[in-house]
């Protein structure tokens, strides 16, 4: 059972051949096997038969979708094996056919196609200024709004393309990828000057303009995709955004996976900045300046990330007023949430991470720290299982 789209399993069992289907691939096996029924009347044998649908109780302890509950998972089908000396030729090779197939489509995800092209959407803003949205994943799955951070956009931060590493990492280094393997279906933004996402004018990105930015993702998504109460997922200062997102729109969201935040509890200087930004172009060397302990990246990664990162963003963004992240109160976040990081993270330290922590005003909230690792956990071969596991046990209990 490798728990992976909308046919979960067929394995053989006690003479059974044992399918837990959910959506449109369900429907279409429930088609098959009422073939198999249809076909079975032209023949002698008389104890073939599809029995009635059950409820799956077999995933009734969770409410993640990657193990359905009764309510996600629809049915449990048995259908029972024939003895092998009354089956005709035929019989026995579109019984294979159904089993190998099913396996197959659970592996692959239920049809949802891995290492692909993200979708690419363009939404308005409400100064009408264009959003670029990048999803993956099934159209049915648990939606995950994912926010970059400072320098990179969305493509090379998520959607990073590698081959697998020595067995070690599902997926190479794609997050959507990975998320999507588990039923999750996950959109992505590119803020203002990064990835996809124009500069406006006069060029500057602030941290309210992406929240309300944010806001109108959330909107669009509601709107035009149905998305209602995604899980929200913020890394480094996309952390301090989802932060402002969720403690003013909580009700909006499931819950908040707080990811390498640079939350500070301590005020920042406010800067004064001229009216046009400076053109600053991006480096291979700021590239890699998130890998600060040596031998944790392997060079495949990195050298695609520095590829990836400079393709998407030749041009460093235009930060203006990073005094408004200021604003974060943990006490005003009244949602679940999850506070993530590695356990060497350059970019903060345990004591910011446990204030944080400790001050979200809601009681249902989980702190994981994840050994060996620094700021980009997420693209670490190992490190990211963990990462990935931490993010599914927090949304079995939303």
């Amino acid at each position: 059972d490798r728990s992976r789209g909308a046919a979960r399993s067929c394995f053989l069992d006690g003479g059974q051949i044992l399918f837990c289907i959910q959506g449109k691939m369900g429907r279409f096996l429930k088609f098959v096997l009422h073939a198999l029924f249809l076909l079975s009347l032209s023949s002698p044998i008389a104890s073939f038969s599809i029995p009635n649908l059950v409820p799956c109780t077999r995933h009734a302890q969770t409410r993640l979708s990657l193990l359905p509950s009764s309510k996600q998972c629809s049915r449990h089908l048995a259908l029972p094996a024939l003895p092998s000396r009354s089956m005709s030729v035929s019989q026995r090779q579109i019984i294979r056919l159904v089993a190998s197939a099913s396996l197959e489509m659970s592996v692959k995800g239920g049809g949802q196609q891995t290492g692909t092209e993200p979708e690419s959407f363009d939404v308005k803003a409400d100064d009408g200024h264009s959003l670029k949205v990048w999803a993956k994943g099934p159209k049915d799955g648990t939606p995950v709004v994912l926010l970059h951070g400072r320098t990179w956009s969305a493509r090379p931060v998520w959607d990073l393309q590698v081959e697998d590493r020595d067995g070690a990492s599902d997926l190479g280094a794609s997050t959507m990828d990975l998320m999507a393997s588990h039923n999750i279906r996950t959109y992505a933004p590119d803020m203002r000057g990064l990835g996809g996402t124009e500069r406006d004018e006069p060029g500057w990105t602030t941290p309210t303009r992406c929240v309300k930015d944010v806001q109108c993702v959330m909107e669009w998504l509601e709107k035009e995709h149905g998305v209602r109460k995604p899980l929200m997922v913020g890394w480094s200062q996309g952390g301090v955004v989802a932060h402002l997102y969720g403690q003013s729109h909580g009700s909006k969201l499931s819950g908040l996976v707080l990811y390498a935040s640079i939350y500070d509890p301590a005020p920042s200087e406010v800067v004064e900045h001229p009216d046009e930004p400076p053109v600053v172009e991006n480096t291979w060397e700021g590239a890699m300046e998130d890998w600060t302990i040596p031998g944790i990246i392997d060079d495949a990664a990195a050298e695609a990330y520095g590829h990836e990162a400079l393709k998407w963003d030749p041009r460093k963004v235009s930060w203006k007023d990073v005094h408004e992240f200021d604003a974060c109160d943990p006490a005003k976040l009244t949602l679940p949430t999850l506070v993530i990081h590695g356990e060497k993270d350059a970019y903060t330290d345990m004591e910011k991470q446990r204030s944080l922590f400790m001050g979200v005003a809601c009681g249902d909230k989980c702190w994981r720290v994840v050994d060996n690792a620094d700021h980009p956990v997420h693209l670490y071969p190992k490190q990211r299982k963990v990462w990935m596991s931490a993010i599914l046990s927090f949304m079995e209990g939303l």
